[in-house]
């Protein structure tokens, strides 16, 4: 049998303790050790998008043509 002290105790040991929310920073570190390939997947679907809309608009529509079709590669690659 519990004295009431005891009972006190032991509730005082399961209140939920205050952890701080993560920074940016933070949390930028933990999700990109835990996936490392998804930001640099990002990184090249952005640069094969932004290569292929500057050929659009310099009117070269074979190269505007292969880096949409990167692009698509890079953003299945970064789904794998």
């Amino acid at each position: 049998k519990m004295t009431g002290e005891e009972m006190q105790l032991r509730q005082i040991e399961q209140i939920p303790t205050y952890k701080p929310p993560e920074t940016f920073d933070q949390k930028l570190y933990r999700k990109f050790s835990k996936e490392p390939l998804v930001p640099i997947g990002c990184a090249t679907t952005a640069y094969f998008l932004a290569s292929g809309i500057r050929s659009f608009y310099d009117r070269d529509a074979i190269k505007s043509q292969k880096m949409m079709r990167l692009r698509v590669g890079a953003q299945f690659g970064t789904l794998l």
